[in-house]
């Protein structure tokens, strides 16, 4: 049996790994762990191990490197936490590859760790882009120290390949998470209001709204301006709080005391994916800056105001409605978003992320990537000036 090795740092890319493991799990030639670290192992983010622990996987390891602060200090020494983490992992296991997903420090953290120990890596969602965010030059150093890509469109594969890698290692799988809808129930209206202990009104939204690293020292101002728009709004909101990226706390701040005052607002730190896919479900539109309302949201057919700029740059789906921090654009983009006029044009709203069977997809290649023999010498796959990208 190959070893696996699964680095998972928040609740965020569990959710997407869920139908890759059960994927895995069905594999005669591969064996697989859990390194868990990150938000997952603190409390001021919902102590998320407990939902790897619920769906009974395997985790091999576990390490705290998250400091109480948030600031780019705080973040650059929970990035060598995290290296030091890594390397002691890595030399007391044995696995034959790395498998990451998208763009978080940590992330790029552990591929960055798995260099010298000629660890081969395979990355999850490269290739897209994120102006607003830091994530974004993570996400192409990823690429950069990575041997296998699965990628969510051919846009991005194309991307993939101007970086300077093998067409042959960069396969378009879908988006993973949305294999989660073929098994994942959705619960009643009223399930929903007893495991969260709140009452939903016919006309509810959800809002995430997570730090701009790139430019963002405004992220407090930005969030009063979402709120002050809220408020207005006047409609029930679910909210989500936001991941633990540099300036968090302004966000977190702003969002509980708008939650103090207005009792229409309600906060959860962690809501896990069948919570959460089951609120799209009913929601009336989704608001913020989450990557879940550019990923999966269409396949709701879900309205998305869709706030700032740290999702600009991924590939949109026709739900979507971009909107600066404006109170004023923000109402008036909510009454859009709600209305029936642009609820009709996406009721058939085709995701562009969903291949259907994205983790079979990956534990496939996986399989035949380790049963070939690994390479870890990586070369430049070299475009000549004026070639397209095929």
């Amino acid at each position: 049996m190959r070893s696996v090795a699964i680095v998972t740092t928040s609740r965020a890319d569990f959710g997407i790994y869920i139908p890759i493991v059960k994927e895995l799990e069905k594999s005669k030639i591969l064996n697989y762990f859990f390194i868990v670290t990150g938000s997952h192992l603190s409390p001021n983010y919902g102590y998320t191990i407990r939902e790897i622990e619920k769906e009974k996987f395997k985790i091999g390891e576990k390490g705290e490197i998250l400091l109480s602060s948030d600031t780019p200090s705080s973040t650059v020494k929970s990035m060598a936490l995290a290296l030091n983490f890594f390397a002691d992992v890595f030399t007391r296991r044995k696995i034959d590859l790395l498998l990451v997903l998208g763009d978080r420090f940590e992330m790029h953290s552990a591929a960055l760790a798995a260099l010298p120990f000629n660890i081969p890596v395979a990355h999850i969602h490269g290739g897209e882009l994120t102006y607003g965010a830091i994530d974004d030059s993570l996400r192409h150093s990823i690429t950069k120290l990575s041997h296998l890509h699965f990628v969510a469109t051919e846009e991005y594969r194309k991307r993939i390949i101007q970086l300077g890698e093998n067409p042959e290692n960069v396969i378009v799988s879908g988006a993973p998470s949305l294999d989660n809808l073929n098994f994942v129930k959705i619960l009643s209206k009223k399930e929903i209001e007893k495991k969260l202990d709140i009452a939903l009104e016919a006309n509810f939204l959800i809002a995430t709204l997570h730090p701009e690293t790139v430019g963002g020292e405004s992220n407090g101002k930005n969030a009063k301006i979402l709120f002050d728009a809220l408020e207005e709004f006047d409609y029930q909101v679910v909210v989500t709080a936001p991941n633990a990226d540099p300036q968090n706390s302004e966000i977190r701040k702003v969002i509980y005391d708008f939650a103090h005052n207005n009792r229409k607002i309600k906060v959860f730190e962690n809501l896990g994916t069948q919570l959460y896919f089951s609120l799209m479900n009913y929601a009336s539109a989704m608001v913020g800056n989450s990557s879940s309302g550019i990923l999966e949201a269409a396949s709701f057919n879900l309205p998305v105001v869709n706030i700032g700029d740290r999702q600009k740059g991924r590939t949109r789906n026709k739900n979507i409605i971009d909107c600066p921090f404006d109170k004023r654009k923000i109402v008036d983009a909510l009454k859009k978003a709600t209305g029936k006029k642009f609820k009709d044009s996406i009721k058939d709203c085709k995701n562009i992320y969903v291949k259907g069977n994205a983790s079979k997809i990956i534990v496939k290649n996986l399989e035949k990537y380790l049963s070939k023999g690994v390479n870890v010498r990586k070369e430049f796959y070299d475009l000549k000036v004026g070639d397209r990208v095929k």
